[in-house]
Formats: structure tokens, C-alpha cells, sequence
């Protein structure tokens, strides 16, 4: 008889972006791969497991004992609890016989069914005592706060929680981070640093002050791993998924800021690398060009990397990702940004699935650009404001890579025509008046571009092609169904960045 252990963090994103402040955020996401890396690993040889695979907060073991196994699944929550303060996790043991050819199979299936079962029922290793007359945290505003610290030379002064305090004290930064400065020294580039600040990304988007939050995540990864018979190929499978992750995301952010010789400040933060699961935080004008590659470039590192026992099991070589984008202001909570990036990428893998039903493997991406201080849930809201009637839709959200890389294809011709934003906005409050409106304002300011400048004409033809309309503004769904791309267009447009 042996036993399998599946153990993972409890919402690892609110607790790493429980604040604004990057110096916690990096704390953060340094601790906790540390604790799932490093200190999970040492748990699990102490107790004489076999580890199976770790990252991204996630981990699974394999022991011989039942005895041994809780122990360590009490060990790992009890580590996480004492180290970060308010971190929880949760663990789940399944035994299964290991004479049965089935039997690890149908153990990882028991255990990621189980381990959902028991974080739905809410059960937290930390317990925090609060009241009405203790003073929040004034970073996260949800713990007491227990500790005072001063701001450098300022006369302001801080009063934080212990969790806070323990981000800000961590010394060590992210993984990720000295990945990514490996990768650039290794290919000649300048030795960069990362931002201390918010602000340090804002000044140097554009618009300034905009910045993005992605969030990506593999598409039907549970349903992969169930497929997994044997310790040795889940063991491979995980592991290529993690070494693609954190290669992607590097080699992308290396050839996106390549030019940084003499901007040694790298303005991107990778709050959270790990598993299947990545959170990049960057100037506004990057957010989309970061996803798009990162979601052709983890797919291709998958199937390059992916074994012929796995591809088997899989039935595939193939395993795609889907990514979020929310863009709004730095000074939106970053917790709020998230949830957001994590809504929108959920919309995203029902496209992907969508794909998926017709044999296709496709990755996709969401967006929002969020210009109020409240904005609603994702999909109630599309209904509400761009459902115009039962057959006309005012946007096309969301995209597959292909179609995204499209939108962003138009959005740089016109730039690069210097064609009138007024126009484009004219064009987006006409889709708002009806169908046969919309179409006369697309002719309208297609026939006076051709009048006075044949290159933004030339620019209207090539973006009609490239968001495959015809004719312009509508593309036709099913039967009668209509949708638009163009007011995705206009609210992408300012956050494209201009093809050097």
C-alpha cells in the first residue's frame, strides 16, 4: 500500500498581492516559493517520502506510511502558518494499491477531487484575533497591526500587521527575478534591476500611470494530470510544465526589453511563477504584446519538451494556456486587479474550451481597460452593456491568439497613419445607434480618409483584414448574429504600443 500526498497553498494570489507595495509583493512571492520549494522538499525527505513534483505553491508525495504522510501534510500547513502569519494550506492523503497498474491513476484523480472538496469547506490553519478598537494595517487594511516602522528619512511613519512585516523583511527576491537577470547577462544584455515601486512602472508607461495586471493559467490542467498513470510521467509532465513557465516568461521579457542597455530598470514584476500559474505586472503599453508571446511561447516549450510516454497518456503534445489583461490606474488596488485578470482569463478558457469541442487547441486571452473607480463581474457586465439586443454584440472579446494578435496588428497601422482617435471614437458611439448607423459612419469616414489621405485609407483597408470584417463594422456570428471588433479596437488602441 502506498500513499499520495496533494497539497497546495490557499489563495496564494490574495496573499502575495495583498498590497500595493512591490517591496511586499516580492517578499511575498519570494517566501512562499521558498517554503514550497525548498522547505516542503526537506519535509518531505525528513518524513522518507519521494517527492513527486513542487511549484507554483502546489506539491505532491509519495510515502509508504499513513502515519508518515499526515504528519507531513500537518508539517507543510504548520510551516506555511508559522512563517507568513496568515498563509494557509491545504492537504489531502489517498492511499491506493500499488499492485493495481490503475492504481496512481485513480489516486490522483481521488486526490484532486478531494483536494477541492476540502478547500471549498473553508477550513484555515490561521486563525487571527481582530476587534473594533484594534488599529488595521495600514498596507493591507485587513489584519491588526502589530509592528511600526518609519519610511526611510521621512517623518511618516507605518503601522503594519505581522504578515506585512514579514513580506517587507524577507530579504530574498523572487526566483523568477535572478532568472530573468541570468538569461539577460547570458545574452549580452545590461545588467538590469526591477522596480522598487509602483511608480517606477507607471512613469514609464503609456499613457503614464496605466498598468496592467496578466494572469495566466494551462487550460484543463486537472483534467491532464488525471490522465497521468504512472509517478515517473506525472513527475516529467509537472516539471516541464514549471521549466516552461518560468522560460517563457523569461525569454519573453528579454527579448520584449532587450534594448535596455541604457535603462538598466527592467519595469516589470513577476509577482507569481510557478506550475501552470503566472502574474506579470508592467507598463500598460506591454500588457498585450507580454501575453500574446508568452502564450505562443509556453505552448511551444510543452510540446518540444513533453516525452512520447506523456504525449501518449495525453493523446497530445499539445497543452495550451489562456491569459487575462486588466489595465487601470497604479494606484488601483492590486488585489482588485487581479480578481479582475483572474475573471477575465476565466472567460478566456471558455473561448479556449469552445476551441477545444471543435478538436482545436487554442490558447485565448481577455481584456478590460477599467477607467471607473467600480466595475462589476466580467460577464454580467457584457451582457448588460454590450449585449445590445439578441443579435448584435459590441464586442468580440475574447480572442485567440490569432484574432489578438490581429486587434493589435490594427491598432499599430493606425498609428503608424496617424489616423484621427476622434474618428475611431465617432465609429464606436455609431455602434451604440444601430446596425445600419454604424455601417453609414464606417463608409463615411472610409470614403473623406480616401479623399484627403490615400495612407490612412490604405491603414482602414489593412484593418478590416485584419479583424476579418467584411463589410465593416459587423462580422456576421451565426445566422443572423451579429458582433463587432472595432470597439475593442478603440478601447486597446491607446494602450498598443507603436511598432519600432
Amino acid at each position: 500500500m502506498r500513499y499520495l500526498v496533494i497539497h497546495d497553498v490557499d489563495a496564494i494570489q490574495a496573499y502575495v498581492l495583498a498590497t500595493n507595495r512591490l517591496r511586499e509583493i516580492r517578499g511575498a512571492s519570494a517566501l512562499i516559493d521558498s517554503i514550497n520549494r525548498r522547505d516542503t522538499r526537506r519535509l518531505v525527505h525528513e518524513n522518507g517520502g519521494d517527492g513527486v513534483y513542487f511549484g507554483g505553491g502546489s506539491a505532491a508525495a509519495e510515502f509508504n506510511n499513513s502515519h508518515r504522510a499526515n504528519k507531513f501534510c500537518d508539517e507543510v500547513s504548520k510551516c506555511y502558518a508559522d512563517r507568513t502569519g496568515t498563509a494557509s494550506s491545504t492537504g489531502v492523503v489517498v492511499d491506493y494499491d500499488d499492485s493495481d497498474p490503475e492504481g496512481f491513476q485513480k489516486a490522483v484523480r481521488q486526490g484532486y477531487n478531494g483536494l477541492r472538496k476540502k478547500k471549498r469547506s473553508g477550513r484555515r490553519e490561521t486563525q487571527l484575533f481582530t476587534g473594533p478598537y484594534l488599529k488595521r494595517c495600514q498596507h493591507c487594511g485587513i489584519f491588526p497591526a502589530e509592528r511600526h516602522y518609519r519610511l526611510g528619512d521621512e517623518d511618516e511613519s507605518r503601522f503594519v500587521c505581522a504578515s506585512c512585516s514579514v513580506k517587507r523583511t524577507y530579504g530574498r527576491e523572487p526566483d523568477i527575478h535572478r532568472h530573468v537577470r541570468r538569461l539577460m547577462r547570458a545574452t549580452g544584455h545590461a545588467e538590469i534591476e526591477f522596480p522598487a515601486t509602483l511608480d517606477d512602472i507607471g512613469i514609464r508607461a503609456k499613457p503614464k500611470g496605466y498598468i496592467g495586471v496578466i494572469y495566466a493559467d494551462g487550460n484543463r490542467m486537472g483534467d491532464r494530470f488525471q490522465k497521468i498513470k504512472t509517478k515517473t510521467a506525472l513527475r516529467h509532465f509537472s516539471d516541464i510544465v514549471d521549466k516552461a513557465t518560468r522560460h517563457a516568461i523569461s525569454s519573453v521579457l528579454a527579448r520584449k526589453f532587450a534594448d535596455a542597455t541604457g535603462t538598466p530598470m527592467l519595469p516589470v514584476v513577476v509577482p507569481l511563477c510557478g506550475g501552470d500559474d503566472l502574474i506579470v505586472v508592467a507598463p500598460a503599453q506591454h500588457t498585450m504584446d507580454i501575453a500574446l508571446e508568452y502564450l505562443r511561447e509556453v505552448q511551444r516549450l510543452i510540446a518540444n519538451m513533453m516525452s512520447k510516454e506523456v504525449e501518449e497518456m495525453q493523446g497530445t503534445s499539445e497543452v495550451s494556456a489562456c491569459a487575462g489583461v486588466a489595465i487601470a490606474k497604479q494606484a488601483t488596488p492590486m488585489s482588485a486587479l487581479f480578481d479582475l485578470s483572474h475573471d477575465l482569463c476565466r472567460q478566456a478558457k471558455r473561448r479556449s474550451y469552445d476551441e477545444y469541442q471543435q478538436n482545436r487547441e487554442v490558447a485565448c486571452l481577455d481584456f478590460q481597460v477599467v477607467t471607473t473607480p467600480t466595475w462589476g463581474n466580467v460577464e454580467e457586465t457584457r451582457r448588460e452593456q454590450f449585449a445590445i439586443s439578441d443579435d448584435r454584440r459590441l464586442t468580440c472579446r475574447p480572442y485567440t491568439v490569432d484574432e489578438t494578435q490581429g486587434l493589435i496588428r490594427a491598432a499599430r497601422e493606425l498609428k503608424q497613419a496617424k489616423f484621427p482617435q476622434g474618428k475611431l471614437h465617432d465609429l464606436y458611439r455609431s455602434l451604440w445607434q444601430g446596425k445600419h448607423q454604424a455601417t453609414l459612419t464606417y463608409s463615411t469616414i472610409s470614403v473623406r480618409a480616401g479623399n484627403t489621405n490615400d495612407e490612412q485609407r490604405r491603414a482602414l483597408d489593412n484593418v478590416k483584414e485584419y479583424l476579418r470584417v467584411d463589410p465593416p463594422p459587423w462580422r456576421q456570428v451565426t445566422g443572423q448574429s451579429l458582433e463587432t471588433p472595432y470597439g475593442d479596437l478603440v478601447e486597446i488602441y491607446p494602450f498598443v504600443k507603436e511598432q519600432e
